[in-house]
């Protein structure tokens, strides 16, 4: 805001349009003076910078940085005393709100970003300084299919049975055979487990980052009402008041 006010010559090419925009919508009744409109359009924006996170955090960054050379650069067009008494009142929540919802999307980028890595490097994602890290240190176990009732949960799955949609076979040549296709059935059956736990383990070890940003978004959105209803109730008669004194 400070950039798009001291330094707005810097700007004028840019955001002059935006401003253009910004009055026609308000001449074509897209923005009106009314609670509703006021905060389904600052909603819109809160959201668009929210779900920026998923783009690295790009989108989030740029339209933050964007909103706030536009605040500063729209001031420009006004006495510096009008534009705070007009935008005070309900700036001092509509632009916590939207700062907010920036920092929901960051919070969602880092979601996205360590669910992704937890899938693509399990073990540094999931096991790294914890106790099941440990608890795979013996290769006995790791390496052996001692535990029957393990086998037989593999065998009798219907996770098993999208892998290999084949009954007991009765016309193999040689046990050997046998013991071959069961083998694999088995390894099949396991990568599909440990593909959906892996899965299932990152989005668990980072739910918390998730629903941190859902938080943030959620009371972006409050501040966002809030600021709705004292613009379209209360700016312009408090602003009358303090200009008639």
């Amino acid at each position: 805001m400070i950039l798009g006010y001291f330094y707005a010559h810097y700007f004028t090419s840019t955001l002059n349009p935006m401003v253009d925009t910004f009055r026609d919508r308000v001449d074509r009744g897209e923005i009106q003076l009314t609670q509703s409109s006021l905060f389904f359009n600052n909603v819109y924006v809160a959201i668009l910078i929210y779900f920026g996170g998923a783009f690295f955090g790009i989108a989030t960054a740029s339209l933050l940085i964007t909103n706030g050379l536009f605040i500063g650069f729209f001031a420009t067009k006004y006495s510096v005393y009008y534009f705070l008494v007009l935008t005070l009142p309900h700036g001092i929540f509509e632009i916590p709100g939207i700062i907010i919802a920036g920092a929901g999307g960051f919070a969602m980028f880092t979601f996205l970003f360590n669910f992704f890595k937890g899938i693509i490097f399990p073990k540094i994602a999931n096991f790294e300084n914890s106790d099941e890290l440990n608890s795979f240190d013996n290769l006995d176990e790791l390496n052996s299919f001692d535990n029957l009732d393990e086998l037989n949960s593999f065998e009798n799955s219907d996770e098993l049975d999208s892998f290999e949609k084949l009954d007991n076979p009765t016309n193999l040549d040689s046990p050997e055979e046998s013991d071959n296709l069961n083998n694999s059935k088995i390894f099949k059956g396991s990568f599909y487990k440990n593909s959906n736990n892996v899965i299932s383990n990152s989005f668990n070890s980072n739910i918390e980052k998730l629903f941190q940003s859902v938080v943030l978004l959620v009371v972006a959105s409050a501040l966002l009402l809030i600021a709705a209803f004292i613009e379209a109730n209360l700016t312009l008669p408090i602003a009358k008041l303090i200009l008639n004194i």
